[in-house]
C-alpha cells in the first residue's frame, strides 16, 4: 500500500490533514456541548474532591488524585464553574490529538495514522466525553504523554555512563508514568509495560533507572500525603479491598472465587470487546447490548497477531501490547460486569486502533500481497469515521445549544432528576447551614444544591436499629427521597430504591419516625423527609401524618396501615379506619390483630353483619377465645339471628370448663 497514491498523498498533506481534523473535532465538540453535569456522579467527584482539597478538607484518593489537583486552582479562580471545566476537557483531547499525531506519524503506516487520528476526532464517544468532567480526557492526554516520553527513551543507548539528557529523558518517562498511576490506579499499567518492555529487550540499566525514578517519586508524594494530609495509603488499597467482591453493593455475599475471577474476565472481555468496541468503530448500533463470543475470541487472536508481530519486525510496538494486555486485562477482572462502562475502555481506541490496524495492514499488504484487501481495509476506515461523525451530528438539537445559555440549570434534565435537584436546592437554601442531608446522589447534589449532603449509595445494615445507628453516627437528621428511573430514557414507574429500602427497613420497626417536610413535582415527585429517632408525644393528626409518610416510602408497610387505622377509629372516623385496615388485610389475610381491629371498628360503626363475619375468623383462629365468642353472640343479637343462641350455649361451655 505504500506505493498507493492515497499513501503519498497522506504523507505530503499529513499537516493539512491533521488541522482539518482538528478543526472537525472542536466544531463537533462545540456543537455538542451540554453544561449539565451527568447523572453518574463520578464527574461530580472530581469537582467536589479538588474544592475539598483547596479548602483543606481531605486528599483526593478513590477516584485518582492527580485530576481534582490540577483542578483545584482553577477552583480557587472560579468556583466550581462546570461549563468551564467540560470546556478544560475538550481542550485535554485536543491535546491529545495533537501529541497522537505527532508520536505516530513516522512510526506506523500513513494509512493507519490517519485513521488513528480521525478516530480520536470524530469518534462519538470521545466528543461525548469531551463534553463531561470525568477524568477520560485528562487520562488520555497524560497517556499520549507517556507514549511520547517512552519513544524519546527508546532510542537511547546508554552501554556507557548515562548523561545528564538521558537521564533527564529517562526521568520524564518515569514522571509520565507517575502521573498515569494517580489519575487512575489502572495507570499503573505503564511503568509495569515499560519495565517488562525493556528487560524482554535486555536494557537492564534503562529499567533499573526507570523504576528508581519511579520510585522516588512514588515514595515522594506518599510522604507528602502521610505528612500534610495524614493519608498513609499508596490510593489503591481501598479499590483493591473491593476487587474481590461477588457483590459491590453486597458484600455480605463474600468474596470471589478464583473460577468467578476468570468468569469475570471472561465476561467483561465480551462486553467491552464485542459490545463496547465495535461500537467504538461503527460497526454496532449504539443502542445494541448483544455480545458475541466469536468476535470476542476474533479480536483477541488479532490481540496475540499483533503482540507476535512486535516480538518480530514493530519492536516500537510491543509497548503498546504490553500496556494494553497489562491495563485491560487488569480492567477486566477488577470491574464488576454490571457497572458496564465504555468509558473503561474508551481510553484504549487510539492504541487497540494502532495496535491491531497496523497488524492486519502487514498482514495484508506485506504478507499476502493483496491490493484490493488493503484498499478495502481504507474504505472500511473511511466508513467507521463517516459513521461516528454522522452518529455525533444525528444527536446535534438546537434545544440542547439553547439550554446551554439557559438560566434555569436543570432544564436540561428529565423531570425525576429536574424535581431531586430542585429538592437538593431547596433543602439546603431552606434548612439550617450545617445540616446533613442524606440522599442517593450526594455529588451531584452537592454542587447544584450547594449543601452538606451524604450518600446512601447501598443499603447500610439490615436491621431497623444498625440502620438508625447508621444516619445517628453520620449526623444525618434529614433525607430526600427521589424518583429517579431505572431506565433513564423513559418513565416506566421503576425507580431507583437504594433509599426506600433502607428506610423500609427502618419503618419496620420505628413507623412514626419520618415526618414530610416538602415535596417537589407531581409526578417523579422528590421528597424531604426529616427523621425523627426518638419516640414523642403528638397530637393525632401529626401521627398520621408521620404514618403517611412512611407509608409513601414502605408502601406495603401492614403494620403502619393497621396504626393509621387505630388512630382514625381512635378519632371515630371510622372510614378512613376501615379503609385503612382493609388495606392491612390485603398484605396480612391472617393476621388476628388486624382482624380483630376491623372487627371492632365495624362493631362500632354498627355494620353489625360485617363484624359477625370478622368474629367468624377469630373464632376459627381461636376457638377457646371466649371474648371473640362473646362479640360474635352479640352481633347475632344484635341482627336478631337465631344462631345467637348456639353461639351463647358456646360460650356458657367454655365458662364451665374455665372453671373446671
Amino acid at each position: 500500500m505504500n506505493n498507493l497514491p492515497i499513501e503519498q498523498w497522506i504523507k505530503s498533506r499529513s499537516k493539512v490533514i491533521l488541522l482539518v481534523f482538528l478543526l472537525l473535532y472542536l466544531i463537533l465538540a462545540l456543537l455538542s456541548f451540554d453544561t449539565k453535569l451527568s447523572t453518574g456522579g463520578d464527574d461530580s467527584w472530581y469537582l467536589l474532591a479538588a474544592k475539598k482539597f483547596l479548602d483543606g478538607i481531605s486528599f483526593p484518593t478513590w477516584h485518582g488524585s492527580l485530576y481534582p489537583i490540577v483542578l483545584s486552582p482553577l477552583v480557587a479562580i472560579m468556583g466550581i464553574n462546570v461549563p468551564a471545566f467540560k470546556l478544560l476537557s475538550v481542550f485535554f483531547i485536543a491535546l491529545e490529538i495533537l501529541l497522537l499525531a505527532a508520536i505516530w506519524r513516522k512510526r506506523i503506516p500513513p494509512f493507519i495514522w490517519f485513521f488513528t487520528i480521525g478516530l480520536a476526532a470524530l469518534s462519538f464517544q470521545m466528543i461525548h466525553y469531551s463534553s463531561t468532567t470525568y477524568s477520560e480526557p485528562f487520562f488520555l492526554l497524560i497517556q499520549a504523554l507517556v507514549f511520547f516520553s517512552f519513544y524519546q527513551v527508546d532510542q537511547l543507548d546508554i552501554n556507557q555512563t548515562p548523561s545528564r539528557e538521558i537521564l533527564l529523558k529517562l526521568f520524564f518517562f518515569s514522571f509520565c508514568c507517575f502521573l498515569l498511576s494517580i489519575t487512575r490506579n489502572i495507570g499503573y499499567a505503564a511503568i509495569l509495560a515499560g519495565l517488562f518492555y525493556f528487560l524482554v529487550k535486555g536494557q537492564f540499566k534503562k529499567s533499573v533507572l526507570i523504576f528508581l525514578f519511579f520510585l522516588v517519586l512514588t515514595v515522594s508524594f506518599f510522604i507528602y500525603k502521610k505528612l500534610v494530609w495524614q493519608v498513609d495509603s499508596l490510593g489503591v488499597e481501598g479499590q483493591l479491598n473491593h476487587v474481590l467482591y461477588k457483590d459491590f453493593y453486597h458484600p455480605s455475599k463474600g468474596n470471589e472465587s478464583f473460577i468467578g475471577l476468570l468468569k469475570r474476565f471472561w465476561e467483561n472481555s465480551e462486553l467491552y470487546i464485542s459490545k463496547h468496541l465495535l461500537k467504538f468503530y461503527g460497526f454496532k448500533s449504539l443502542m445494541s447490548t448483544k455480545t458475541s463470543a466469536l468476535t470476542t475470541i476474533l479480536l483477541y487472536l488479532l490481540f496475540f497477531g499483533a503482540l507476535w508481530q512486535g516480538f518480530k519486525t514493530r519492536k516500537h510496538l510491543l509497548f503498546i501490547a504490553f500496556y494494553l494486555g497489562i491495563s485491560m486485562g487488569g480492567t477486566f477482572i477488577t470491574q464488576q460486569t454490571a457497572w458496564d462502562q465504555e468509558r473503561l475502555v474508551l481510553i484504549y481506541l487510539p492504541l487497540i486502533t494502532v495496535l491491531i490496524g497496523t497488524f492486519l495492514y502487514d498482514l495484508i499488504d506485506k504478507n499476502l500481497k493483496a491490493p484490493k484487501l488493503t484498499i478495502f481495509l481504507f474504505v472500511l476506515a473511511i466508513g467507521s469515521m463517516s459513521i461516528n461523525a454522522i452518529h455525533t451530528t444525528s444527536k446535534l438539537e438546537l434545544a440542547t445549544i439553547k439550554r446551554n445559555f439557559s438560566k434555569d440549570p436543570f432544564s436540561a434534565y428529565t423531570p425525576d432528576w429536574n424535581n431531586y435537584l430542585k429538592m437538593c436546592r431547596w433543602a439546603s437554601s431552606n434548612l439550617p447551614e450545617k445540616t446533613k442531608i442524606a440522599c442517593r446522589k450526594p455529588n451531584i447534589a452537592s454542587i447544584y444544591g450547594k449543601g452538606n449532603f451524604a450518600g446512601i449509595y447501598k443499603i447500610p445494615h439490615h436491621t431497623p436499629d444498625s440502620v438508625l445507628q447508621f444516619f445517628q453516627q453520620r449526623n444525618i437528621d434529614y433525607i430526600i427521597v427521589g424518583s429517579l428511573r431505572r431506565i433513564p430514557s423513559k418513565n416506566t414507574g421503576a425507580v431507583i430504591t437504594t433509599v426506600r429500602h433502607t428506610l423500609q427497613i427502618l419503618l419496620h420497626k420505628y413507623p412514626y419516625i419520618l415526618e414530610p417536610i416538602y415535596q417537589i413535582g407531581h409526578s417523579e415527585h422528590a421528597v424531604l423527609f426529616k427523621i425523627h429517632p426518638e419516640e414523642e408525644q403528638l397530637p393525632v393528626d401529626q401521627l398520621i401524618n408521620r404514618l403517611k409518610a412512611g407509608l409513601y416510602v414502605a408502601p406495603r408497610n401492614s403494620y403502619a396501615m393497621f396504626l393509621l387505622a387505630q388512630l382514625y377509629a381512635g378519632s371515630k372516623d371510622y372510614k378512613n379506619g376501615i379503609k385503612w385496615i382493609n388495606k392491612a388485610l390485603k398484605i396480612e389475610a391472617k393476621e388476628r390483630l388486624y382482624i380483630e381491629l376491623r372487627a371492632t371498628i365495624n362493631w362500632e360503626r354498627q355494620a353489625y353483619s360485617e363484624a359477625m363475619n370478622d368474629f367468624k375468623l377469630l373464632v376459627k383462629q381461636q376457638p377457646e377465645n371466649i371474648i371473640y365468642w362473646n362479640n360474635l353472640t352479640a352481633c347475632a343479637q344484635k341482627l336478631d339471628l337465631p344462631e345467637a343462641r348456639k353461639y351463647l350455649k358456646t360460650v356458657n361451655q367454655l365458662k364451665n370448663n374455665n372453671k373446671l
